[in-house]
Parts: structure tokens; sequence; C-alpha cells
């Protein structure tokens, strides 16, 4: 083999388990042996519905990964690749005001050249400088497209939702549980999320929801990822002057559907 963790990772769209990089025979990655790294866990970035890059976490001694190690480095995943578009986005706004700034100064040189070249005075005012005409605001991230996974996810049970939350003001969806039945994708409804952490997420809902169990999708088709969740806790709230139901889920599992 001769591609890097980090080509194979994105290749694979899902995410790679290293427990003994020395016995690793799907890569060769000599850079990280030099730094001493001997296990890693790697997760691909996604934006949608396109991998960029691949979010990695490594360990100077081997270590073997828990079922629920791979769900949350996704979880961290999804919080990531909109912070990571936006400053992308901010940053080709900046280039772009740049080249526009070195343009206007130029076409007002030529414009004078013109003038004195005619002996006469150019009384039109000159093009105003491009940081002027560029109005100042943030790109729109657009939501994560997560990759999704190759093999069969494993259950588990923790509650991680004491994990910093980012703001996620996306539109995604879930399905209940009924009867510890897992839904069709036809179950599927889309909701307005407020908030994530890599333990869990907030939506709003018409209604008091009338199951304690549900399975959240993250991203767009293809590349969803479905999570399982309970819910902890739910709390009247106004939203765009309608009264609305806040309902917090706790991360349960990660399954296939």
């Amino acid at each position: 083999p001769n591609a890097s963790l980090a080509s194979y990772c994105i290749d694979a769209e899902g995410p790679v388990v290293v427990e003994d990089l020395g016995g690793e025979r799907r890569f060769d990655d000599p850079p990280l042996a030099l730094m001493g790294v001997a296990s890693a866990l790697a997760v691909p970035l996604a934006l949608d519905g396109r991998v960029f890059g691949m979010l990695a976490v490594y360990s100077q001694q081997e270590r073997h990964f828990t079922a629920r190690d791979a769900p949350f480095a996704e979880t961290i995943g999804h919080m990531l690749a909109p912070a990571i578009g936006r400053f992308h986005a901010q940053e080709e706004l900046k280039r772009v005001r740049r080249v526009a700034a070195e343009a206007t100064r130029q076409l007002n040189g030529l414009r004078r050249q013109l003038a004195r070249r005619h002996d006469s005075q150019d009384t039109s005012p000159e093009v105003p400088p491009a940081a002027a005409d560029v109005p100042q605001r943030s790109a729109t991230p657009q939501p994560p497209a997560p990759d999704a996974l190759q093999r069969a996810g494993h259950t588990y049970t923790v509650d991680m939702r004491s994990s910093p939350r980012r703001a996620y003001h996306y539109r995604q969806k879930i399905a209940p549980i009924y009867g510890g039945c897992i839904p069709a994708r036809k179950d599927f409804f889309e909701v307005e999320c407020r908030d994530i952490s890599a333990g869990g997420i907030a939506f709003y809902l018409p209604r008091q929801p009338d199951f304690d169990s549900l399975v959240v999708s993250l991203g767009r088709a293809p590349k969803e990822s479905y999570f399982t969740a309970r819910v902890v806790r739910t709390e009247p709230v106004e939203r765009s002057g309608q009264r609305m139901r806040l309902v917090g889920c706790c991360f349960t599992g990660r399954i296939q559907i």
C-alpha cells in the first residue's frame, strides 16, 4: 500500500481505526512512524457531500479504541466541518477583496493617465475602494454532510451531553422509535435544530413528543449518519411567534438504516 492514513480515510469516507501502526497493511504512512505514533483514530470531514479533510487522534502507545470512540469522533467532525468551511469562505472573501482593490487602483490610474493625455480634467468621481463596495458579512455555513460508516455501528449507552454545545441552525431528520423497532427511511421527518454537541442534539417540535427514543439523521443523502438517541428534557418555547417544544436528546449509539 502506498496511501497515507489521510488519503486512505478520505477514500474510505468512513472512520479508520488503527490500533497497531507497525502492523498496518491497509496503508503506509512513514511520517506517522517517525513521530512515534502507535495507534490512531481518523474520521473524514465533509461539507455539502464532499470530503475535504480528516480529523485524527494519535497515541504514541498502542491503544484499544472502544465501541463509542468512533461515533464520538464523528460527532466532533460534524461540529468542526461547518466552522472550517466558514473559515475558508471568509479567507476567499478576503482574497476577492484584495483582487478587487488592486483592479480598482489600476482602473483609477488609467483614468488619470487618459485625462492627462487629453489635457483635460476628469471631473467624474473615482471608483470607490473595493473595501467599501464589498459588504462586511460572514459566510453562511452549509449543513455538514457526514460520511457513511462502511461497517455496522456498535450501540453504546452513555450521557455525554455535558460536552460543549455549538449553535446548529440546520434542518435535519428524526424518526421516533416505538416498541423498540428501528424506523424505516420513510418514517423520518424534518425538524429545525438549535444546537449540537459530541453527546447530543436539541431541536424544535410543534408539540410535546410522544416518544422517549428516536433516531437522528445527520447530514445529506446519500451520506447521512444515523444515531440513536433518547429524550432527556423538553421545555416550552416561543419560536417565530409560535408555541413550540424544545427537545433535548442524548446520543446513545450509531446504527445503519
